[in-house]
């Protein structure tokens, strides 16, 4: 699901539950039901909030794989170039 999705989920979810919270008399019976609904709200904004610190973490962690490897490559062609001038002139030590 797309974050407007979990965000319109929540909002009809917290409406629905403002309003079963001010009718909780006429509604006896549903308590169990407004209980879970209450758990399935925080959650799924935990769980969001969780995914979403994943999310940046991941990115963070790309990036830096992208610059070791970039680090990596850099590195291997400078020493690839020496040791192929060293197999053309093995005398230039």
């Amino acid at each position: 699901m797309i974050r407007s999705t979990f965000e319109r989920r929540l909002h009809e979810w917290e409406t629905l539950l403002r309003e079963a919270r001010a009718l909780e008399a006429d509604l006896t019976g549903l308590a169990s039901l407004r209980r879970t609904l209450e758990l399935a709200i925080s959650r799924t904004a935990s769980t969001r909030g969780l995914r979403d610190a994943l999310q940046s973490t991941a990115r963070d962690l790309n990036r830096r794989l992208r610059d070791s490897v970039e680090a990596g490559d850099k590195a291997a062609a400078g020493l690839r170039r020496a040791v192929e001038r060293m197999h053309r002139h093995p005398d230039s030590l």
